[in-house]
């Protein structure tokens, strides 16, 4: 069995030449691929959360939290129903 021996950047131009349409129809097929998954991707996205709280006691960290950094936000409010 005869050993590999390096090869020049001319020996792979060349090699790639002669290569050149299953390399071209490869390039083709990858391109059309890519093409047709960024168009089915939609151009916005719509996100929904929803909180869950339950009643909590007046001595646990987060109503402390709440407390010291204000109750003026929606959270705090629904919190201290």
């Amino acid at each position: 069995m005869t050993g590999f021996r390096p090869r020049k950047g001319l020996e792979w131009a060349q090699a790639l030449w002669r290569r050149k349409f299953p390399l071209l129809v490869s390039i083709v097929v990858l391109l059309s691929a890519s093409i047709i998954a960024i168009r089915r991707v939609p151009d916005y996205y719509d996100a929904r959360a929803v909180i869950v709280v339950s009643r909590c006691r007046s001595g646990t960290p987060t109503t402390r939290a709440l407390r010291r950094h204000g109750s003026n936000s929606t959270v705090a409010r629904i919190l201290f129903r």
